[in-house]
Parts: structure tokens; C-alpha cells; sequence
């Protein structure tokens, strides 16, 4: 969901859920879940040309557990620069690039990962 706060800002909540099972050669087995709310506020996302760009900002908070052990706070920001091209009226595919930093406290892992983030397609209701 993108809610276009004026004709520069638009925020983009959402909510994150994965589970991950390993299976070790070695024999055993890890369960890994984590989960988190995301926002991002995007600038100059809401332009009407048929090609915008934009760049954004972006943070979570949520937990991870693997295990037996406890859940941990886990949290992230990432930037991010991306492009929206109208396919048709209401329609428009998006692509973005960003560089992320993650890091579960009391899980002992931290991340810095710059990548693509997934394609996306939007469909405007109103």
C-alpha cells in the first residue's frame, strides 16, 4: 500500500513474515522465523510524468528467533533510489536499489547489503 501524503511524499507501509527451516547434512535441524513492520517515506514518487524517479528512506522493527532461544529485537534503515513507469491510466511497474543495514541485538547479527529490491507492480483505486 502507498499513501501519497502531498505531491512529493508518499509513505509505503508494510509488514514482513518468513520462516526458515535448515536441514544439516550432519543431521539436526534449525528453525529460524523473524518478523517486522516496515515504513517508507518516498520523495517525488508522485510525479505524473509516465517515468518518475524517486529516492526514499526506510526503517523496521520486529524480532527474530532460531531455535530454542529467545526472541530478539531485531531493526533496519536502508535508503533507496528507485524508478515507476505507467504501463496504462492506474497501472505502473516499479523497481528499486537501495543499501540496507540490519541488526539483531541480542541474536548477534548485523548486516550492511546493497541490492535491488524486489519488482513491484501499483494499481490506483481512486
Amino acid at each position: 500500500m502507498t499513501w501519497f501524503a502531498s505531491p512529493s511524499v508518499a509513505l509505503r507501509p508494510s509488514i514482513e513474515a518468513a520462516w526458515v527451516k535448515t536441514t544439516s547434512p550432519f543431521g539436526g535441524t534449525n528453525e529460524t522465523t523473524q518478523w517486522s513492520l516496515n515504513l517508507e517515506a518516498l520523495f517525488g514518487a508522485a510525479g505524473p510524468e509516465r517515468v518518475n524517479l524517486y529516492a526514499g528512506l526506510g526503517g523496521s522493527i520486529g524480532g527474530i528467533r532460531s531455535g530454542s532461544s529467545p526472541a530478539s529485537t531485531a531493526w533496519a534503515g536502508w535508503g533507496l533510489v528507485g524508478a515507476r513507469l505507467t504501463v496504462v491510466n492506474r497501472v505502473a511497474l516499479f523497481g528499486e536499489i537501495g543499501l540496507v543495514y540490519e541488526d539483531a541485538e541480542d541474536f548477534g547479527a548485523q548486516r550492511l547489503q546493497l541490492g535491488t529490491f524486489p519488482l513491484g507492480i501499483v494499481v490506483y483505486l481512486k
